[in-house]
This record gives structure tokens, C-alpha cells and sequence, in this order.
């Protein structure tokens, strides 16, 4: 049975955020401790940072395309 719970996290406004070749000035990101030391993870990106672009998340390849919408 799968349980839901609540993380905590906190969320910060960032001068500049670039990642994927797309900077958002003025960009609200949400911080979370990965507390796993074996992870590979430091940081997520949210889905919102993709706003307004058209994108593929190739699972296969391993591979993002991102295009912008326009």
C-alpha cells in the first residue's frame, strides 16, 4: 500500500536560474535536503521552469529537446 506524506521544503526566489540552455530571471525554486548520501540527486528542476516551451523527455535516449513554443 502506497502512503502519502507531507515534505517539508523551502522555497526561495533566485536572482537568476539557468539550466538547458534557458535562463529565467526572478525564478522561485523550492530547496529540499536529499538526505541519502548514496544519491546522485542534489537539486530537481520543476516542470514550471519548462513553462512555455515545447519539450520531449526521451526515457530511451536519455536525452531532453527543448524548443521554443513561438
Amino acid at each position: 500500500m502506497n502512503e502519502l506524506a507531507i515534505i517539508h521544503a523551502n522555497r526561495f526566489e533566485v536572482t537568476q536560474l539557468s539550466a538547458l540552455g534557458i535562463q529565467k530571471p526572478n525564478f522561485e525554486v523550492t530547496s529540499y535536503l536529499f538526505d541519502d548520501p548514496e544519491s546522485t540527486f542534489r537539486g530537481v528542476i520543476g516542470l514550471d521552469f519548462l513553462a512555455g516551451m515545447k519539450f520531449c523527455i526521451d526515457l530511451v535516449d536519455c536525452e531532453i529537446t527543448i524548443q521554443a513554443k513561438g
